[in-house]
């Protein structure tokens, strides 16, 4: 894990393994949860409903919700991944996913959080921080 925690968005890859019970991502949100509230994107939200399995696990789902920062997909956001989309070099690994969650961290000044920071090496003005 990083050695320092600063506020930042969650990736939904890491909202998705610390919803399974993934050691490494439960520790990461224990320590943030001491410090800030987490920051999701819209997106994740989402993605992360999509994911559930139960109606206990859609239950606790939202009950985290409730407790973080949902950061809103705006015009500004749609844009900005577009544009992405259409200017880095292809072949690419980033996602329309991808995309979205990068620009919704530039947009709001706030380094990225995610497990895999090469898949996002791409996205000029992104900061990058692994968690675990």
């Amino acid at each position: 894990m990083t050695s320092t925690i600063v506020p930042g968005l969650i990736d939904t890859a890491v909202l998705l393994a610390w919803t399974r019970g993934h050691p490494p991502a439960s520790y990461f949100f224990l320590a943030l949860n001491r410090l800030f509230a987490p920051q999701i994107s819209r997106l994740s939200v989402i993605e992360l409903l999509r994911a559930c399995q139960s109606d206990a696990e859609r239950t606790l789902t939202l009950q985290f919700f409730a407790v973080s920062q949902t950061l809103e997909l705006t015009g500004a956001i749609a844009r900005q991944a577009v544009d992405l989309l259409t200017t880095i070099a292809l072949p690419t690994q980033l996602t329309a996913s991808d995309a979205i969650i990068a620009s919704t961290a530039i947009e709001h000044s706030l380094p990225l959080y995610t497990v895999d920071p090469a898949r996002f090496a791409v996205v000029p003005g992104l900061t990058t921080i692994q968690p675990y």
